[in-house]
């Protein structure tokens, strides 16, 4: 994550506001196509689940879950799973909206 925070500095620092918001835009459609056409980012997202990786986002639907006795197999699950991404890329934009 500190790595992540870093190079997402480094890229505020770097880029003004419309080249980062571009990038920002460009990896939306990635995001999209790589979630909801390809499936390959789900595939990805289930593979790092069934290895109990710490690389994801886990928010809670109620204050019980666990994710030690999580069951992945299922298709409701009692958690929302994101990735890093979603909150280091945005971070691009701290840096070039602080220096307008």
């Amino acid at each position: 994550m500190i790595l992540g925070a870093g190079s997402a500095s480094i890229f505020g620092i770097s880029l003004d506001i419309v080249p980062t918001l571009l990038l920002l835009v460009v990896l939306l459609i990635y995001d999209y196509i790589a979630v909801y056409q390809t499936k390959h980012m789900v595939a990805l997202a289930e593979g790092v689940m069934d290895l109990r990786l710490p690389i994801l986002l886990v928010i809670p639907k109620h204050w019980k879950y666990s994710f030690r006795s999580e069951k992945f197999d299922k298709e409701d699950r009692e958690a929302f799973f994101m990735g890093w991404e979603m909150l280091l890329c945005p971070h691009c934009l701290l840096y070039p909206r602080t220096f307008l």
